[in-house]
């Protein structure tokens, strides 16, 4: 699983749009619940958020395809 991060910032909000891109072999999806906690050494994180709704998929994390989603966290990581 590979996993792009792009941080956008609107007007004093943060958007962060996560790219999760599932394996192409046999068995490589879920269809578990899956978090993201983001990071960073000197401003904390943003605590642990659910990846819900995609934006462009509508099976979750499906064998070969890119899950997008978008948080909007409370904790702001630059």
């Amino acid at each position: 699983m590979r996993l792009i991060l792009q941080c956008v910032l609107l007007v004093s909000v943060v958007r962060y749009e996560v790219e999760v891109y599932t394996g192409s072999v046999e068995n490589a999806s879920t269809s578990a619940n899956v978090f993201i906690n983001i990071c960073s050494a000197d401003d904390g994180d943003t605590g642990r958020r659910a990846l819900k709704k995609s934006l462009n998929n509508s099976a979750k994390f499906a064998v070969g395809q890119v899950y997008i989603t978008c948080l909007f966290p409370t904790r702001v990581i630059l």
